[in-house]
């Protein structure tokens, strides 16, 4: 059977190029050029080593394969519904490796703060206590400090390469690092203090987010579960009475409501995410 649907994508994506191949190609090739450049760029945020080229074959083969087996297991709707969630993996997946790369760089800023406070009292210039930040610590921070000193050796200006880091790295602790030491800078103020007073600062704010994540901690569980629970429950009624559920796929008034009930999720989730939100 998942031949079958092979071989009529493949002769359905044949007719499409020969009824009107060359506007095909040319879109199939901007959307090929845009998604390398996308994936390009931030996987040089990213220090990732891959090939762009690759991941965009490779995540290709992926939403076909997606397609053809929810094809094969319900009907060609959710083939086309699977296929369209897998496409949107590459964006999760970098959104999650940038949001857990900045975590790591913000937990190791106030050790650098204090690496560099040290190095400052001991007569080292700033670009020299970066330069120590660089040689014992562990990346993302050194991969991060070690760009900045690159781009100041090449002719940007100290206070130019950190306001380059800060809003290539969109962190609002780094944030205040760098508005702190440009205002000390600036007006001959004490960098080792200021170096001190941040990661004092930084430190009693994330003190005080992990007792509001403590606290929240029930009211997150409580929104898993809820919003797991009609899932749990379709695949459930699934595995008991297949007939009965399978009018949701089958019948056009099935697929309006899975629509509406996956929207009713969707706003549900989000409201509880906002509803435990809070900003420090």
């Amino acid at each position: 059977m998942i031949f079958v649907f092979a071989v009529g994508f493949v002769a359905v994506t044949a007719l499409a190029v020969f009824l009107n191949g060359e506007a095909l190609v040319r879109r199939w090739e901007a959307f090929r050029t845009r998604y390398v450049d996308y994936v390009a760029r931030q996987f040089d945020d990213l220090y990732i080593k891959r090939s762009p080229q690759q991941v965009f074959a490779a995540h290709m083969a992926l939403v076909l394969v997606a397609f053809l087996a929810g094809t094969f297991a319900i009907g060609a709707i959710f083939g086309a519904f699977l296929g369209a969630v897998v496409g949107f993996f590459p964006i999760l997946l970098i959104s999650r490796t940038r949001t857990g790369r900045l975590a790591k760089f913000d937990q190791q800023l106030i050790d650098a703060l204090m690496s560099m406070s040290s190095s400052v009292k001991a007569g080292l210039v700033l670009p020299q206590a970066m330069q120590v930040v660089v040689d014992t610590m562990e990346a993302p921070i050194s991969e991060e400090f070690s760009l900045t000193l690159k781009e100041h050796r090449l002719g940007v200006t100290l206070d130019e390469a950190l306001q380059g880091m800060s809003e290539r790295l969109r962190s609002r602790f780094l944030d205040m690092v760098v508005t702190g030491l440009l205002i000390a800078r600036s007006h001959g103020g004490n960098v080792a203090s200021t170096f001190e007073d941040t990661a004092q600062a930084i430190r009693e704010i994330h003190r005080l987010e992990e007792q509001i994540k403590t606290m929240t901690a029930q009211g997150r569980m409580q929104g898993w579960v809820i919003g797991s629970l009609p899932f749990v429950f379709a695949f459930i009624v699934y595995l008991v009475d297949y007939e009965y559920i399978s009018i949701l796929w089958h019948d056009p008034k099935g697929l309006v409501l899975i629509g509406i009930i996956l929207f009713a999720e969707l706003f549900g989730v989000l409201m509880i995410r906002r509803i435990l939100a809070a900003d420090v």
